[in-house]
């Protein structure tokens, strides 16, 4: 099952172990996408595992002070992984890993991240928010 969630600044494409997420050309991710972002992962995975991919296709600008105060927060969130072949990466790699709570994996392709999300998942519980 795969469902895709069209958002004017990129879009992200939800599995049941994944969110893939594609941010456009040119965007500028504020605190309001942010949190637009953590609303559509909230409602979608209620609780079940799931892995953070950010496909790089484009180049946009978002700051990584954001993190703390989103992705940090997602408890159902179990790896966070950047899938980008810019040279630019080991910077951006260094900027990223001061902001972000998770352990962050690199990869070349798709391919390999989906893999590393399918086994990163397997055989994790729910997270229970009404207890």
């Amino acid at each position: 099952m795969e469902q895709i969630v069209e958002l004017g600044f990129g879009k992200l494409i939800l599995r049941p172990y994944a969110v893939i997420a594609e941010i456009y050309e040119g965007s500028i991710i504020e605190e309001q996408q942010a949190f637009t972002i953590c609303q559509v992962l909230n409602e979608f995975y209620q609780g079940e595992p799931y892995c953070y991919i950010s496909n790089r296709l484009y180049s946009y600008s978002f700051n990584p002070i954001l993190y703390k105060s989103t992705i940090n927060k997602l408890d159902n969130l179990v790896g966070f992984s950047v899938v980008s072949s810019s040279p630019a990466r080991g910077m951006i790699r260094s900027i990223e890993k001061m902001f972000i709570n998770k352990k962050i994996t690199y990869y070349d392709t798709l391919d390999e991240a989906l893999e590393w999300a399918k086994e990163k998942t397997a055989g994790k519980k729910a997270v229970n928010h009404s207890a």
